[in-house]
C-alpha cells in the first residue's frame, strides 16, 4: 500500500504581514497507518507549509496527501485528489498558488477560451439573484464574500458546510451549500470506512465550481459590503443596505406574481 503524508495543521487567529501563520506537524505513515516520520513546524505562512509537503512528496512520489486541521471541532481530514496531488509533486509552485486560501482580491485578466464553452444549470443559476446567492469555488476553497479571498471550508455533522471566518467559532462562519454535485459527509460511512469516505470527498471537493449561501445568513455577518461578482451585481461589491433592499424587492415581486 502507498505511503501517506498527513498534514496536521492549525491556523493562528492573528495576522502577521496581512496573512495567517500555521503550526502543526507533517507525518509520514506507511500504508497500514504506522508512523514513520514526524516533523513539527511553527509560524509558517500557507505557501511555506505546503512547500514542506511538496518536498516530502518529491521524496515519496507515490504517497497520498491528507490535510487535517485540528483548530476547531468537527473538521474532517481531506485527502487531495489525484490531479492536485500530482501537481503538488511535479509543479509545487503552481499547485500552491491554486490552493492558497488567500486567493486573489479581484479576478485576474480573462483569457479567451478556444472552442465552445458549455454552461451548466448551476452556472445559469449563479447569474441570477434570489434567496440564495452563489460563491465561486477553486481548489476546494470558496470565495469569501467578506474579503474576496478564496477561503478554506469547514464541516460539522450537526451544522453542515461553512466558509471559515477569522474567528474559530462556527457561529461567526457563513453556512453554505455545495452546488453542482451530490457531496456530503455521511457520518455512518465515516464510522464504518473512514478512509473511503474521506477519499471520495477529496476527489470531488476540488472539482466543484460553485457554492451558495442564503442572503439572510450573509446579512447576519459583520461588514458594510460584500464581494459578490455575479452578473446581477456589475460593481462586484454590494453594500449591506443595497443587498437588503434587493432581497426585499425580490421577495415582494415574487409574492405579487403568485
Amino acid at each position: 500500500m502507498a505511503e501517506v503524508l498527513v498534514l496536521h495543521h492549525a491556523r493562528k487567529p492573528e495576522l502577521v504581514n496581512d496573512e495567517h501563520l500555521y503550526y502543526g506537524r507533517l507525518e509520514l505513515q506507511n500504508g497500514e497507518g504506522a508512523l514513520l516520520q514526524s516533523d513539527p513546524f511553527l509560524g509558517m505562512p500557507f505557501h511555506r507549509m505546503m512547500t514542506l509537503v511538496a518536498r516530502e512528496l518529491i521524496r515519496h512520489p507515490e504517497a497520498q496527501v491528507v490535510m487535517q486541521r485540528f483548530d476547531s471541532p468537527g473538521l474532517v481530514p481531506v485527502q487531495l485528489g489525484e490531479q492536485l496531488r500530482v501537481l503538488l509533486r511535479d509543479d509545487p509552485a503552481g499547485a500552491i498558488r491554486s490552493m492558497d486560501i488567500r486567493g486573489q482580491f479581484a479576478p485576474g485578466p480573462v483569457v479567451p477560451i478556444q472552442g465552445p464553452v458549455l454552461r451548466s444549470g448551476v452556472d445559469t443559476l449563479a447569474d441570477a439573484f434570489g434567496e440564495r446567492v452563489y460563491l465561486r469555488m477553486q481548489g476546494g476553497c470558496a470565495e469569501d464574500p467578506l474579503t474576496g479571498y478564496f477561503t478554506s471550508l469547514a464541516y460539522g455533522p450537526a451544522h453542515g458546510w461553512f466558509v471559515r471566518g477569522k474567528s474559530n467559532s462556527y457561529q461567526e462562519w457563513l453556512p453554505i451549500r455545495l452546488e453542482g454535485a451530490e457531496i456530503g459527509v455521511d457520518d455512518s460511512a465515516i464510522a464504518t470506512d473512514p478512509q473511503a469516505a474521506v477519499a471520495k470527498l477529496g476527489e470531488v471537493l476540488p472539482t466543484l465550481r460553485w457554492a451558495s449561501c442564503l442572503v439572510e445568513d450573509l446579512l447576519k455577518l459583520p461588514g458594510s459590503r460584500f464581494y459578490l461578482p455575479r452578473r446581477w451585481n456589475k460593481q462586484q461589491w454590494v453594500s449591506r443596505g443595497d443587498l437588503r433592499e434587493r432581497l426585499d424587492k425580490f421577495r415582494k415581486e415574487r409574492q405579487e406574481s403568485c
